[in-house]
């Protein structure tokens, strides 16, 4: 497994620092078994497209990507809080140690990201972690969204976000009564989500009519890098679905009639 740790300052003495440390930076306890980490630092001078472009290009080469940024950036990030599993730091705070001080900050965050890797790799709960935030509509979904947002350096993050996954699972039904063992996740609009088994290709994210953050948001949930072709069938209980949706850029989406819309986990609606 490859974990990439990107980190976005202005500080030079930051950036030099993991420049030259690379993976020895994280705690020895966590550089065990097979896990292999490296370490991007970016100028915070970049332009937003240049830094959602290092940050997609780290999930290309990565298994997993965490984000050190100086809380005076974090805001640039707020576009595609989804797609990111982010820490903040001082940079003045670390110019004492700076070994001592990202090792220390460093270690629950990075324990949680490789936790989080691994629930991704569980067939139940990676149905739940890949839903579309825009269009399945619950407050169960909303508080894993606001949890990875917030709480991701905590030490009893795994217990939380276990605990409201398995929130989200309970809305796990069938479609029909006696219907069998097919479930489907079922939202506040009585539409049905299916993890779908088929490949209608990638979630597109050419530029116009995409913008820059769509294809990150269709490369990574959570820190994570997810394979592009998953998407889910969405459907009603009975007859056909249409309506207006929004897309991974937040534009307006038209869903004529018909038995089921595909859409990937960005929003993004084929």
């Amino acid at each position: 497994m490859k974990v990439a740790i990107v980190v976005i300052t202005h500080d030079v003495d930051v950036r030099a620092f993991f420049d030259e440390q690379k993976g020895a930076v994280v705690p020895r306890e966590l550089r065990k078994g097979n896990v292999e980490y490296g370490a991007i630092p970016i100028d915070a001078a970049c332009s937003d497209p240049e830094l959602i472009r290092a940050l997609l290009d780290a999930h290309l080469k990565h298994d997993a990507v965490g984000v050190l940024v100086e809380t005076a950036c974090l805001s640039r990030l707020k576009a595609c809080p989804s797609a990111l599993f982010v820490k903040a730091f001082e940079p003045n705070e670390a110019k004492g140690s700076m070994k001592n001080y990202f090792g220390h900050n460093m270690k629950r965050w990075l324990k949680n990201l490789l936790f989080m890797s691994r629930t991704f790799r569980d067939g139940k709960q990676v149905k739940c972690l890949l839903l579309p935030k825009g269009s399945f509509n619950a407050s169960e979904l909303d508080e894993v969204f606001n949890l990875c947002r917030t709480q991701c350096d905590l030490g009893q993050f795994p217990e939380l976000l276990e605990a409201q996954l398995k929130a989200v699972r309970d809305r796990s039904v069938p479609k029909k009564k006696k219907s069998g063992t097919q479930h489907f996740l079922k939202d506040d609009k009585d539409r049905f989500f299916e993890l779908g088994k088929e490949e209608h290709g990638q979630s597109e994210t050419a530029m116009p009519p995409h913008a820059a953050d769509c294809a990150l948001t269709a490369s990574a949930r959570f820190g994570v890098t997810i394979n592009r072709m998953l998407h889910f069938n969405v459907s009603l209980g009975g007859g056909q679905i249409s309506g207006t949706f929004r897309d991974c850029h937040l534009a307006e989406f038209v869903v004529k009639p018909t038995t089921h819309i595909n859409m990937f986990p960005n929003g993004f609606i084929r």
